[in-house]
C-alpha cells in the first residue's frame, strides 16, 4: 500500500466509522445523554411468547408458552445488560482516575449500590467523591 492507498483507507475508515470514533473520544457523561450506555434490545414481555393452542378442538382455550424461545431471549437482553455495566464501569473508573486503583472493584460496587437506582450519572458522581478519598 502506497501513501496514497493508507489515506484512502483512512478516509474510508472515518466515512464508515465515523459515529464509533466520535463516541470513543466522548466523556462519560456525553456518552450517557446519548444513551450508549443503554440496552437497544427490547425486554421480552411474556405475552409475547403466549399463543393459542391449534389443537382443533371447538372449545379448547388452552394457551401454551414458548418458554425456551422467552428464555433466550431474556438471556440474551441480560447479557447486553451485563456487556453495558461492565463498559460504563470501566470507562467511569478511567475517567474518574480509578482504572488503576486495586480497590477498584469494590469503590465501584459501593458507588453502584448506593447510587444506580437514581442513573448512572449519579453513579458517576459518587465515583468522583469517592475518588477523593484514595
Amino acid at each position: 500500500m502506497g501513501k496514497k492507498d493508507y489515506g484512502e483507507f483512512f478516509q474510508n475508515m472515518t466515512e464508515n466509522f465515523g459515529e464509533l470514533k466520535i463516541e470513543m473520544n466522548m466523556d462519560v457523561r456525553e456518552k450517557l445523554k446519548i444513551g450508549y450506555y443503554k440496552n437497544k434490545l427490547e425486554y421480552p414481555k411474556m405475552s409475547q411468547y403466549k399463543h393459542k393452542c391449534d389443537c382443533g378442538c371447538p372449545n379448547c382455550n388452552t394457551e401454551l408458552f414458548n418458554k425456551e424461545g422467552f428464555v433466550a431471549v431474556k438471556n440474551s437482553w441480560n447479557e447486553e445488560q451485563r456487556r453495558l455495566r461492565s463498559l460504563f464501569k470501566k470507562d467511569a473508573l478511567e475517567e474518574v482516575g480509578l482504572s488503576d486503583n486495586p480497590k477498584k472493584d469494590k469503590i465501584f460496587d459501593k458507588a453502584w449500590d448506593d447510587a444506580h437506582s437514581s442513573g448512572k450519572i449519579e453513579v458517576l458522581e459518587m465515583l468522583e467523591e469517592l475518588s477523593d478519598l484514595f
